[in-house]
């Protein structure tokens, strides 16, 4: 997709990178929520079908869930993950284009928490920290020697405040102090 864009040597390249290249969503499946779960592939039906009606878009919301399947880290996505980074960055670079890539802050690399992250760190799977705290470990082990490559997700470590809109993303304060 990089080389889609129109870019002149007077440009700057920043990507920041982390939390959907580990593989937190993947692998999993749809199956029916309660008592549709009995009935065989009815998530995958109601996938399909649901973008051809708004009633059927919210059956598929009622009665459909995801279910993670594996409770580690992704070390294949992860793998691809820096092989994309890595050629990204030959790219540009042969272009002469600066680029940083920015590992950011989560939920799961903030430290301390307060209760409102606690409480949001709740309403995802439990696996998911485990799962952060491996990957982010294993980018910044591949990826802590080159040049282009920062570590910025601590950056709201000891900050009070609300910062971010799930766990992955983060509300206008907190792309302010990226920024």
């Amino acid at each position: 997709r990089i080389k889609l864009l129109n870019l002149s040597k007077s440009d700057v390249v920043l990507v920041l990178f982390g939390d959907n290249d580990i593989g937190i969503n993947s692998p999993r499946k749809i199956v029916g929520r309660g008592i549709f779960r009995a009935i065989p592939f009815w998530g995958k039906l109601l996938l399909v079908l649901k973008s051809h009606s708004k009633i059927l878009n919210w059956i598929f919301l009622e009665t459909v869930e995801y279910q993670y399947t594996n409770s580690e880290t992704n070390a294949s996505l992860l793998g691809n993950t820096i092989s994309n980074y890595l050629q990204i960055g030959e790219y540009l670079k042969s272009l002469n284009i600066p680029v940083c890539f920015l590992l950011q802050p989560n939920l799961y690399t903030k430290v301390p928490t307060s209760e409102d992250e606690i409480r949001l760190k709740s309403t995802y799977p439990k696996h998911w920290e485990q799962i952060v705290v491996s990957g982010y470990q294993t980018l910044r082990d591949s990826l802590r020697t080159k040049a282009d490559f920062l570590d910025i997700s601590e950056v709201f470590n000891d900050k009070s405040g609300a910062y971010f809109l799930d766990w992955a993303h983060v509300n206008s304060i907190g792309n302010e102090i990226i920024s």
